[in-house]
């Protein structure tokens, strides 16, 4: 035990919270800790079951009853989501259920009995475990999928190209057959002819001590290349410890050349649904702003961007990133 635990004694037997949140974001203040952009995951971020000794800090961790079973106390976990998503939704009305798992965490599947689900290429190509495609299915007998759309026959065609429903989900699989989604076809962020996958950009911008929360989307690139992408992170920062340089540093040091944001937009709350889904609309808008404040890296120092640069994102042409000023060091 650390010096400074005084609700824990030696040999007390306890379970422990998955997640380790920050404690000091404005999400674990009001009570949402699985939400924050800082927290870390036992087997993940730190050591997990497989160490020798996990490090576990006193706040996570909850007492295990003397009267309930070893086999039990491991399903705190779990339990433990069950039971939040039934607070989720109590005041839904459904009186049926349907509970989907049962595989790795973070798929959503595999195939069913009665379809022949594949990751495809643009050329139709099965892919291999881990390369992303577009999902794709047809009956299992091998029968052409059906699909019409009102008064739009081209469409309902290439809905069904080759006889297989296009999804418009890029997923991958494992070895094992498990399905993961990535993204929306069209959703994604391409950069210099690389795929971005923004978790792990948020991932390594809520590693930097000044960014409370983070969400990373695309706009059109400078370039004008079709299909291209710059890469911008909305961040919420500590004002009193925030500096733009350190952060875009922090970045560098951690990620592939084309991962490191083109552009940080500072805000001071990224824009959701009440399901906690970042709006990209919102925040494509809060771009053009006059108060916008938005950075990007030069020559190893941060500038501020004007905000009139970014007045084409929102129309589907480029942004320039135009300099205004350079950020305070």
């Amino acid at each position: 035990l650390g010096s400074d635990v005084r609700d824990c004694k030696q040999g007390a037997r306890v379970v422990s919270n998955s997640l380790v949140p920050c404690g000091q974001c404005v999400r674990c203040t009001r009570g949402d800790t699985h939400l924050c952009a800082q927290r870390q995951i036992f087997g993940m971020h730190r050591p997990g079951a497989f160490a020798e000794y996990v490090n576990v800090p006193a706040r996570c961790l909850i007492p295990w009853p003397e009267n309930l079973p070893a086999e039990a106390a491991a399903l705190a976990e779990p339990l433990a989501n069950g039971i939040h998503i039934v607070n989720l939704t109590r005041h839904l009305p459904a009186a049926n259920v349907l509970v989907i798992g049962a595989g790795p965490i973070g798929s959503f599947g595999r195939p069913p009995a009665n379809l022949d689900m594949r990751v495809v290429d643009e050329t139709g190509a099965e892919c291999l475990p881990g390369v992303l495609g577009e999902l794709v299915s047809r009956p299992i007998t091998g029968a052409a999928s059906q699909v019409t759309y009102f008064n739009n026959q081209a469409a309902s065609e290439q809905k069904t190209a080759g006889g297989w429903l296009r999804s418009g989900d890029i997923c991958h699989r494992d070895a094992e057959g498990w399905l993961y989604f990535d993204y929306r076809n069209g959703g994604g962020i391409r950069r210099n002819g690389d795929f971005i996958n923004p978790g792990f950009v948020e991932a390594a911008l809520a590693e930097v001590p000044s960014v409370t929360d983070v969400y990373v989307y695309g706009v059109p690139s400078a370039s004008g290349a079709p299909g291209e992408k710059e890469v911008v992170a909305a961040i919420v920062v500590d004002r009193t410890r925030f500096d733009a340089a350190a952060v875009f540093t922090a970045c560098q040091a951690t990620l592939e050349a084309n991962f490191v944001p083109s552009f940080l937009q500072v805000l001071d709350e990224i824009p959701k649904t009440a399901s906690e889904k970042p709006q990209d609309r919102f925040l494509i808008e809060a771009l053009q702003r006059p108060t916008a404040e938005v950075y990007r890296c030069r020559n190893g120092r941060a500038e501020r961007v004007a905000p009139e640069a970014f007045t084409a994102a929102n129309d589907g042409r480029a942004a320039s990133g135009k300099q205004l000023a350079k950020a305070p060091a």
